[in-house]
């Protein structure tokens, strides 16, 4: 003859295996959908002007300083041929001369 204390464990094991816990938020340990990065903005350097200590650039027909934000990116230096912007934690140069590739 089977226990009913046995019959029960098990009756409650199979309940606590096929069913939810009442207590998590619907979802909850469903996979988390991986979000796509944006491209990166093109960015087209036009001038770069040197005045003494002082300089600027034309990017996307705006005219920027060191530390600016130019359509999402940062102006980290500014140099007689290139200029260097971060864009999300990377390091891009825009050159008068060339397309520099990275």
């Amino acid at each position: 003859m089977i226990k009913p204390a046995l019959v029960l464990a098990m009756f409650m094991l199979s309940v606590a295996v096929n069913a939810a816990d009442p207590m998590k938020p619907p979802g909850w340990g469903a996979p988390v959908p991986v979000m796509d990065e944006s491209p990166a903005p093109a960015l087209a350097l036009q001038q770069i002007r040197l005045r003494g200590t002082e300089a600027s650039a034309v990017i996307n027909n705006q005219l920027v300083h060191t530390g600016d934000l130019v359509e999402g990116a940062r102006v980290v230096s500014i140099q007689p041929q290139r200029v260097t912007l971060k864009i999300r934690k990377k390091l891009v140069e825009l050159s008068l001369l060339k397309p520099v590739k990275h």
